[in-house]
């Protein structure tokens, strides 16, 4: 199906009689993944290898073409993300993060876990948060940075229907029970998640 084919329906249904929101990352640039695997490799700094001026660029287009295809409510696509939980994990305090990591680290009973591991070298591929101390939660600064990146792109007026997704306290207990170490996880039991969002910039 042809994208002139796909805006055009798209614009018959702005106001269907049903109610759907996207949920999740929408497909990230080429430009955009290549830029994050150089800083991946190569070890560069995200200022070094141009990462802010390439995300604000992906965001801007996305944002562009969401409010083209009519959406009320438009997102960041995730781009200034990796996952969806963002930099959640690495923003509290009493963590450390950790590249490519041992897997018997991790709880390898759990099929989920199982099927992120890779095999052949036997570690969790990409970049691991763990439990490294007390956890404290001292605010969200990404939340608030992919917020206001967003609020450049779209009419003051529009600022409410800006969509966030956000890490919520049941998921965290999720993903520590099913991924950490019993070593680790000990740390965790004590975490508690208080999301701080400045609702007074959506006004």
């Amino acid at each position: 199906m042809h994208i002139e084919r796909i805006m055009a329906e798209a614009k018959l249904h702005q106001q269907p009689p049903f109610r759907a929101e996207h949920m999740g990352s929408l497909l990230r640039p080429q430009k955009l993944l290549d830029v994050r695997e150089k800083i991946r490799s190569k070890k560069t700094s995200q200022e070094e290898a141009g990462l802010p001026d390439i995300e604000r660029e992906a965001v801007g287009q996305i944002v562009k073409e969401q409010l083209d295809l009519g959406f009320k409510t438009v997102t960041s696509g995730e781009y200034t993300r990796t996952r969806f939980w963002g930099l959640f994990w690495d923003e509290l305090e009493g963590t450390t993060r950790l590249q490519d990591a041992e897997a018997s680290m991790f709880r390898l009973y759990h099929p989920d876990v199982v099927s992120l591991i890779e095999k052949d070298r036997k570690v969790m591929p990409g970049d691991s948060v763990i439990a490294s101390g007390k956890i404290k939660n001292l605010g969200t600064k990404s939340n608030l940075h992919e917020l206001q990146l967003v609020q450049t792109f779209v009419p003051k007026n529009e600022w409410g229907n800006i969509k966030l997704t956000m890490i919520t306290p049941a998921v965290s207990k999720i993903f520590t029970k099913m991924f950490l170490h019993r070593s680790i996880s000990m740390a965790s039991k004590i975490f508690s998640v208080k999301i701080v969002l400045n609702l007074t910039l959506l006004h």
